[in-house]
């Protein structure tokens, strides 16, 4: 049976009188003034029959899918690779120099990169860093690779046992930092924090 009536460039196109829900492959539904599903419907008669009944709450996940670790509504990330961390406000807090203190220790045995992105609301920059390191077992952090792709004067070092990201005069008023890290090891946003001193 034709659906479709007159289709001339003049005219709109139309659905032809008489046409029924089974025309056009709707046969089994009811026929109520909302749309429903019919009683004792089931997901095979959907074409759903392989997905299997497991609430995402409770769900190991799969080898097919790559585990990225905790993710949060602010996008906080555990694991070798932390991403969206917390847009750090230094407000009026005062001092000279910012630091990103980390919980790398010196000789974990860790190849890392954190990136650093700034808005000084007082100051002069938005900025960007790159800071790099090799946490050597056998000998503390070595292999340090900085780089300032705009913005202030950058070094590393070590305090306590860990290691710390400086930026030279970055604690002026409201200014604003995020990171984000890389490394062998895992580790957790909520080992890293923002300070005036190391």
């Amino acid at each position: 049976m034709a659906l479709i009536g007159s289709t001339s460039s003049s005219e709109r196109t139309t659905i032809r009188s008489g046409v029924t829900k089974s025309d056009v492959g709707l046969g089994s539904v009811d026929n109520d003034s909302t749309a429903t599903i019919r009683s004792g419907t089931t997901k095979s008669n959907v074409g759903l029959g392989s997905v299997e009944d497991t609430a995402l709450s409770t769900w190991a996940g799969s080898t097919n899918l790559i585990t990225i670790g905790r993710l949060t509504s602010d996008l906080k990330v555990t694991g070798a690779h932390i991403y969206g961390t917390d847009w750090y406000n230094h407000g009026g807090t005062g001092g000279s120099d910012i630091y990103l203190r980390t919980p790398i220790v010196q000789n974990e045995g860790n190849m890392f990169n954190i990136e650093v992105l700034s808005y000084e609301y007082g100051a002069s920059y938005a900025g960007s860093y790159m800071f790099g390191a090799y946490a050597y077992g056998a000998g503390g952090m070595i292999s340090t690779r900085m780089t300032t792709i705009h913005g202030r004067g950058i070094s590393m070092g070590v305090s306590n046992n860990k290691i710390w990201c400086r930026i030279n005069g970055g604690a002026g008023y409201y200014n604003h930092y995020c990171f984000r890290y890389h490394g062998w090891q895992n580790h957790d946003n909520s080992g890293f924090s923002w300070g005036n001193s190391a």
